[in-house]
Order: structure tokens, then C-alpha cells, then sequence
């Protein structure tokens, strides 16, 4: 019997959208005449893709790397969610941990860019990172109660 997916619904749909680089970031806007420049919300500093957005933009970096801190798992350097979705799918034992990790971080990330565009304020990392944590830890602890292996991981990083 296939384990049940942990990945919240609205994280996995946003990661759908990623995957099929559906979001509306500015690249997108500025090529259906919405907007009428191109520079990321979030670092204010360069061209805005989805590459940017989640790999290269400083803010999303940050966010990133205290997550990896967090949960003690190293992200891959690689630029490609793609990339990212098939060495998730390589790591034995921890598939589950990772997918709801790095659905939360992708998520979180667009939702700060989405409040930077509307109310014009970027959201402090903490805050996020706060939020990716209590949602990861929330599904986690469904594994946990499934599944003794997970409990010693769990434990170290609540």
C-alpha cells in the first residue's frame, strides 16, 4: 500500500504551477503586456523568472539556506526545480520529509512575493521560515505516528 501524500494542497498545487513555470511572475507579465518592467520583487536587483525567483534571488537564497540549517538536510546547488523533484525522488528513506519541506519553502517564497507586489512590504525571512517549520512539523508528525524511523529526525529538528 502507497504511503498517503503529506504535501499540503495548496504547497503541491503551487509546485505544480512551478514545475510548469505557470506562475505570473514578472518575466511572464512584462510578455502579455502587463507590466511594463522587469525586476524582482523580492531582491529588487535583477530580471525576474522563475529561475530567478526560487534559485538565484538573494532573498529566496537566505530563506533557503535556514531552512537547510533547520532540517539538517543540504539542499542541491543545481538551478532546476526539475532537478530538484528527481534527487528528491533519489534520497532513500526521507522522500516524504523532503517533499514537504521544499513544497512549503517553494510556496512560502511565492506567497512573499505576492505580498511584497500587493502591500509593497517584503516579509521578514523569520517570519517565513516560522511558518514553513510549523506547517512541515504539522505533516511530519503524521509520518512520526505512522512510522518509528522518522521519530529520532523529527525530534532533533522541533
Amino acid at each position: 500500500m502507497d504511503e498517503p501524500e503529506m504535501v499540503l494542497p495548496k504547497h503541491s498545487f503551487c509546485s505544480w504551477l512551478i514545475v510548469q513555470q505557470r506562475l505570473l511572475t514578472q518575466d511572464r507579465l512584462l510578455r502579455m503586456h502587463i507590466v511594463s518592467h522587469n525586476c524582482c520583487y523580492l531582491c529588487g536587483l535583477q530580471e525576474e523568472s522563475h529561475d530567478h525567483l526560487f534559485f538565484e534571488c538573494a532573498y529566496s537564497q537566505q530563506c533557503r539556506d535556514l531552512i537547510s540549517a533547520w532540517c539538517q538536510i543540504q539542499f542541491p546547488v543545481k538551478n532546476s526545480i526539475m532537478w530538484w523533484l528527481k534527487w528528491r525522488n533519489r534520497v532513500v528513506g526521507r522522500k516524504q520529509d523532503i517533499a514537504v519541506i521544499l513544497a512549503g519553502l517553494m510556496y512560502w517564497i511565492w506567497v512573499a512575493w505576492n505580498h511584497c507586489r500587493i502591500e509593497g512590504a517584503l516579509r521578514r525571512l523569520e517570519y517565513l521560515v516560522q511558518n514553513i517549520r510549523n506547517e512541515a512539523c504539522m505533516r511530519l508528525r503524521v509520518i512520526k505516528s505512522q512510522n518509528v524511523k522518522y521519530a529520532n529526525w523529527l525530534e532533533s529538528i522541533m
